[in-house]
């Protein structure tokens, strides 16, 4: 017997969800389980994009102006993206309780997938929001990749003597290949490895 106060998951019947799509979905596998991304995955890349890229470079693009002023600049961008980052969580948390909430109406239980940046401007800011978003975060993209182009080259150079810019290449060459051979799986053992 239940005991009072205890509340059961709903009877769910084929009317009252449509288990075609849900079917079709894994079929096709789309279902949300087979899209699993690893905590160290994400960790690595968030700080191969921002640490690696932009903070460790701060302190000594900044130095000229002072101490004073360099490290009130760096403190105000600190909390400004610490603001960021809850903000972000808040969203992202928001969006993971409600669809672990439609998910548990439906039977099949929380889901591990991240929910991607895209998903929740277009959420919080609309379509509009979320092309401004994804295009903002390909243009730092770029950005970094030509950085790490550019300092990967001026190592090699120092090391090997061959001119800074075909250094540059070979070296962006070499990864782009490798990642579009060994794909996503390949990409992120790299970045993980090259991160930590």
């Amino acid at each position: 017997a239940d005991e009072p106060g205890t509340t059961l998951a709903p009877q769910t019947t084929t009317s009252d969800y449509n288990r075609e799509i849900e079917d079709e979905a894994m079929r096709s596998g789309l279902d949300e389980v087979t899209e699993k991304a690893s905590m160290a995955s994400v960790i690595a890349l968030i700080v191969g994009s921002t640490v690696g890229a932009g903070a460790l470079a701060l302190p000594a693009a900044t130095a000229p102006s002072g101490i004073v002023p360099a490290g009130g600049a760096l403190l105000g961008v600190w909390i400004m993206l610490v603001c960021d980052a809850l903000l972000i969580a808040e969203v992202n948390l928001k969006m993971m309780r409600e669809r672990d909430e439609e998910r548990l109406i439906h039977g099949r239980g929380h889901s591990p997938v991240v929910i991607p940046l895209n998903e929740m401007a277009e959420r919080t800011l609309g379509e509009q929001g979320q092309v401004l978003m994804s295009s903002i975060y390909g243009a730092v993209s770029l950005t970094i990749l030509v950085a790490y182009s550019n300092k990967a080259g001026d190592l090699l150079n120092g090391v090997t003597g061959i001119d800074a810019a075909v250094v540059a290449t070979a070296f962006t060459v070499v990864f782009a290949g490798l990642v579009c051979v060994g794909g996503t799986k390949l990409a992120n053992s790299i970045n993980q490895t090259l991160t930590y």
